[in-house]
């Protein structure tokens, strides 16, 4: 069905009750369509471009023909077609380039509110490509309660959210979440296209039961491989009351008051020879002053302020590969292969403002490989921190390497091995580990230190199951293991070690996405005063 705009609104509870899934749109016709490599050497250029947004429900597939469909359509207002051309990074009369064209797929796929998104030509006459752009909608208008609970910590969420109101691609936020460190009220805009140009608007404002505070951001990015320059001005103010953690009880507690500041600009030459290398430099301030709260006995660490030029480059590859049940359950990963590397260093100075003197650091790395078509590596790492007259100040490194194996079928095992070294962390900052840190069987924050390893080992099972044509359901079987060193809590140092089975829904119909994950953990060993079973509730961007 081509895009009809219909208006309405509904809460995300009702439609989930009545939404199904339906089947990627029938590609054109590409029969006696020449090979890209043709079509590029004969510098044939892009003709129409046909533009069609699919309903959530596809009334010609009995399948979808549901008591209530048609209702749910009406009430949906579906994405417009100018939203969606956009963000293509071709247009009549250009050059036909198929790494365009897929490119701009992947990037429509990062749309939180579009499903089953296809890019291809499907005609070629008189030097001239016809090309299709095909998606489907999602249900976007969530409005509902959720409740999370993951180291044996309680969180709740109520929320009215649109990512695509009214068609337009823009989103809007009004939640309340209640969580162990405090109760927020937020509210949140963002326009990915601010006036129909490539300027992306964020906007964000927050009263929390210790603080509030507020956010903007106005950024021309890097949207696309070939671009070739970006700018962005951005500014946050936050008030909020600090906990740290010891023997995963909450300890010292202090009042923080963060403002920061930053002012960038980017050049690069684009995409050449398939590799993109980019070149950014800015202005950032950051001040941090903090106070003693009444009650307790902790000093209010000292006040620090950071004002600093910087310069940051960015290198990597063309490459990307499409794969599905890795970290997403029947949907569309897209892989950028080999690495991808990236570093910024930035100079404090009393002449500019800051307090102190101080070179300023950060750096990471992502390499990605496919050693068989159907497994997968992925390698990370990044370094952070300040040295300053006394050496090395809030640094921590971290160092990760996940595995994918593919065994019978679908079925995935992932071997994720992580840690982490620290030194001299700001006070505000601490390296923790337990049940919101990769130990699924302990208390969140159970242990605190100055290093930190964990591994973790789970079989994941990608079922066919379509739950009431809402939700791809799969499982897990997971052990995980890790310990932390250094800090004062020597008397819970050692190996800890949990197991675990859980289930994964991954919602097909609303733009919310990510992975709802349905957790039992046991400890293995530990002290007799710890919880035996951990039960856990989380939506996860991933599996």
């Amino acid at each position: 069905m081509r895009q009809q705009l219909r208006l309405g609104l509904s809460s995300c509870v009702l439609c989930a009750a009545l939404a199904a899934p339906a089947p990627a749109a029938e590609p054109g016709s590409t029969a006696g369509l020449p090979e890209d490599g043709r079509l590029e050497a004969e510098q044939a250029i892009i003709g129409e471009v046909h533009i069609e947004v699919g309903d959530i429900f596809d009334l010609d597939d009995p399948e979808d023909r549901l008591p209530g469909s048609r209702w749910v359509n009406r009430l949906h207002p579906t994405t417009r077609r100018e939203v969606i051309a956009r963000q293509l990074l071709f247009r009549t009369g250009d050059r036909y380039s198929r790494s365009l064209l897929e490119e701009s797929e992947r990037l429509l796929r990062g749309d939180r509110y579009l499903r089953d998104v296809v890019v291809r030509p499907i005609g070629y006459e008189d030097g001239r490509v016809a090309v299709e752009v095909r998606a489907r909608d999602v249900w976007t208008l969530n409005a509902g309660l959720s409740i999370g609970r993951a180291g044996g910590a309680t969180s709740t969420r109520v929320a009215v959210e649109d990512s695509n109101f009214l068609g337009t691609g823009k989103s809007v936020l009004f939640e309340r979440r209640d969580d162990v460190d405090r109760t927020t009220n937020r509210l949140g805009y963002a326009d990915p296209a601010l006036l129909g140009s490539r300027l992306r608007l964020e906007l964000g404002y927050a009263s929390a039961s210790d603080g509030g505070g507020w956010r903007a951001e106005l950024e021309r990015p890097f949207y696309a491989l070939d671009a070739r320059w970006s700018a962005a001005i951005e500014g946050a103010d936050d008030e909020r009351v600090e906990t740290l953690y010891h023997l995963g009880q909450p300890g010292e507690r202090f009042g923080h008051h963060a403002t920061r500041f930053e002012l960038r600009g980017g050049l690069s030459k684009g995409r050449e020879r398939g590799e993109v290398t980019r070149w950014t430099a800015g202005l950032s301030f950051q001040r941090d002053r903090f106070e003693a709260l009444d009650g307790t006995a902790a000093p209010a660490p000292p006040e620090r302020t950071l004002a600093y030029p910087w310069l940051g480059w960015e290198w990597r590859r063309d490459t990307y590969r499409e794969s599905r049940n890795l970290d997403q359950i029947g949907r569309v990963e897209d892989l950028p292969l080999g690495p991808h590397l990236r570093a910024r260093f930035g100079i404090a100075s009393p002449a500019l403002g800051a307090d102190r003197s101080a070179l300023i650091f950060d750096a990471g790395s992502t390499w990605v490989l496919t050693p068989e078509p159907r497994n997968v590596l992925r390698f990370d790492s990044t370094v952070s921190g300040r040295w300053e007259r006394q050496g090395l100040t809030h640094t921590l490194l971290h160092a990760g390497a996940r595995s994918y194996w593919r065994v019978r079928g679908e079925h995935l095992l992932l071997v994720a091995l992580e840690g982490d070294l620290a030194r001299a962390l700001d006070p505000e900052f601490q390296l923790t580990l337990g049940g919101d840190s990769g130990l699924r069987g302990y208390p969140l924050r159970y242990q605190a230190g100055e290093a930190r390893l964990a591994l973790t080992v789970e079989q994941r099972f990608f079922t066919p199951w379509h739950l009431l044509r809402l939700a791809r359901v799969g499982a897990a079987v997971f052990y995980d293991v890790g310990r932390i060193w250094g800090g004062i809590e020597e008397d819970r140092r050692g190996l800890l070690q949990d197991v675990g089975v859980g289930l994964r829904l991954a919602p097909t119909r609303t733009g919310r996405g990510g992975v709802l994950h349905l957790d039992v953990a046991l400890p293995l060993g530990g002290p007799p005063e710890l919880q035996r079973v951990q039960w856990l509730v989380r939506s996860r961007s991933t599996f």
